[in-house]
């Protein structure tokens, strides 16, 4: 089990862990986080957004271009820490990772 940190919506940090065969966006539901996921986790949606932050940005592979235009559409978009947690490997989480939900 691999553990990071969560923020939710209204600030609050959560500790969870996930399998390293799960995604970020897997091991977030399991731990009753409100990410809709609306897609299942085939990164089509954008409804599992989350932040971030520089530090971790190389643990894991660059977002591909369905991705990033997934992601241009969401309210929220920030171009530098902008993921979808569906298509984050807990795998490849690194020490210290934090990630943060996006607003809805």
């Amino acid at each position: 089990m691999t553990e990071f940190t969560v923020i939710d919506r209204e600030g609050r940090d959560h500790k969870i862990s996930g399998l390293a065969s799960e995604s970020v966006m897997e091991a977030m539901r399991s731990a009753g986080l409100p990410v809709q996921a609306v897609c299942g986790g085939h990164g089509i949606c954008a409804t599992c957004h989350v932040f971030v932050d520089a530090p971790y940005h190389g643990a894991f592979d660059g977002p591909d271009e369905d991705e990033i235009d997934l992601l241009r559409d969401a309210e929220a978009y920030d171009p530098v820490r902008s993921r979808l947690s569906c298509q984050l490997s807990v795998s490849a989480v690194p020490d210290g990772f934090i990630a943060i939900l996006a607003p809805e």
